[in-house]
């Protein structure tokens, strides 16, 4: 071992090593990368072959991520080795053997890396395009789901126009994923904001027709339909059409709004072209019909023996139609030139009946009595319909016979709870669950009730033109 120490004045860099420390940390910041990724490292075991000393050393040395030079460094002594001048040179020997041993190695993982980060620079390059490509495309189906239509993606990862490495499909398959999400979840929030925007729309027409419920509410008229009043559930109209319309039932407590139920149904059947003819019958004198005899295609009847003359008449077109029915071999008549007879007060109609004394008399209020039955059974599919009135839907104030065959039920306040259970073919606790008792509905409110095809829903009647309310 010598006495001296050479003399060395030179840098501890060369050309793969920046610089050269007895610890770690004298090393600068700057030559240790960042994140401390290595892209190589290697332990130099000293004395080498051909080192001025003997001490047993060990030194690492270490290439970060990215950098062109590494450094280097001892460790496996808490205390350097004395005097500095010796440490330095023995780190100028271990970097000149660094340089010699592993410059190869070094060399090739530095092109590799440039390698490396030139197709990064491509990717990102190519990526970037594709990107823009693909969110463009993106961008245009989305416009055209929000206008309403149909869109897709086109099939990027197949398009003959552009061609990629293999080692970029995965990347771009996760760009083109990334777009088709973005295209699903706008599909599906253009979706929502559809419904929500329909949403919307039903609750400020229903709020608007639920405001309509608070006071009168004027007839509203449809096109070949009957309008028979306003849900209250809902605030919808409620309507028939005409050529579905059946035999009828109005019954109401005096007071209940019978009467504007009424009008503001002949006052439709008067308008409507579809119905041809007008019947209405008032045996008290005719005055509550009176606005409607300016109507050419009205008759209003006031006394009993006209009332019988009509329903002769009425069994005499049940004949006529029958045979056209035959001829043309139809099942219904057609929608136009319909019958209506309304009966207001059919409980008078049934005390003349009831009360009739001669042998003549009873003859003729028997076979009224009969023609109604007839009339309540056939006359439906003969285009001509019944709506009869009154305030006790008693066996005594309309045969049963008749009214079973009036399947339309307008059941306004009832006196009593059998009454309204008879009407309403139900019982005492099915009324229960009604929302509104059937003996405590307000004026102007009604169970509109088919008896032949089933439901019930509670409507307000409207207000026909001219009629006054109490």
């Amino acid at each position: 071992m010598p006495d001296g120490v050479p003399v060395w004045t030179g840098s501890l860099g060369g050309i793969i090593v920046a610089h050269g420390g007895w610890h770690i940390a004298d090393v600068p910041e700057e030559c240790k990368g960042e994140g401390n990724r290595e892209s190589f490292a290697s332990v130099i075991d000293y004395p080498f072959p051909g080192a001025y000393y003997t001490d047993n050393l060990r030194f690492r040395y270490v290439l970060p991520f990215t950098r062109s030079k590494g450094y280097v460094f001892h460790f496996g002594e808490e205390h350097p080795i004395e005097p500095e001048a010796k440490r330095l040179y023995i780190l100028r020997e271990v970097i000149q053997h660094i340089e010699r041993t592993c410059a190869p190695q070094v060399k090739a993982i530095r092109e590799e890396e440039v390698a490396h980060e030139n197709r990064k620079r491509e990717l990102a390059a190519f990526t970037s395009r594709f990107k823009l490509l693909v969110e463009a495309d993106a961008s245009r189906a989305i416009a055209i789901i929000k206008s309403g239509g149909q869109a897709k993606l086109k099939d990027w990862l197949n398009d003959p126009n552009l061609k990629m490495l293999p080692d970029v499909r995965a990347t771009l398959g996760n760009l083109i994923a990334n777009a088709e999400r973005d295209l699903e979840w706008a599909r599906q929030h253009e979706q929502s904001e559809r419904e929500r925007s329909v949403h919307e729309a039903e609750q400020k027409v229903m709020a608007e027709r639920l405001l309509r419920l608070e006071g009168p509410i004027a007839l509203t008229s449809v096109p070949a339909a009957v309008v028979f009043g306003t849900r209250v559930k809902t605030g919808e109209d409620w309507v028939v059409p005409v050529r579905q319309l059946r035999h009828m039932l109005v019954a109401g407590v005096s007071g209940s709004g019978k009467s504007v139920l009424l009008h503001a149904l002949c006052q439709q059947f008067v308008q409507l072209p579809e119905i041809g003819r007008l019947v209405l019958v008032d045996l008290k004198g005719g005055i509550e019909f009176d606005r409607y005899r300016d109507s050419v295609k009205t008759e209003v009847v006031w006394e009993f023996g006209d009332v019988c003359r009509v329903i002769d008449d009425l069994m005499r077109l049940m004949a006529e139609r029958q045979e056209v029915m035959r001829q043309n071999r139809w099942q219904n008549w057609p929608q136009h030139d319909r019958v209506v007879v309304v009966i207001d007060e059919y409980a008078e109609l049934q005390t003349e009946i009831d009360t009739a004394s001669d042998k003549e008399a009873r003859a003729r209020t028997k076979r009224l009595e009969a023609n109604m039955v007839s009339l309540s059974r056939r006359a439906r599919a003969l285009g001509i319909t019944l709506v009869c009135a009154l305030q006790k839907a008693t066996t005594d104030s309309m045969a049963s016979s008749l009214r079973n065959n009036l399947e339309l039920r307008l059941v306004l306040r009832q006196s009593n709870a059998l009454t309204a259970s008879g009407l309403l073919d139900m019982s005492g606790q099915e009324m229960n669950e009604l929302s509104v008792y059937p003996t405590t509905l307000p004026t102007g409110r009604y169970y509109f009730y088919d008896a032949g095809g089933g439901g019930i829903k509670l409507l307000q009647a409207q207000i026909a033109p001219g009629v006054v309310l109490d």
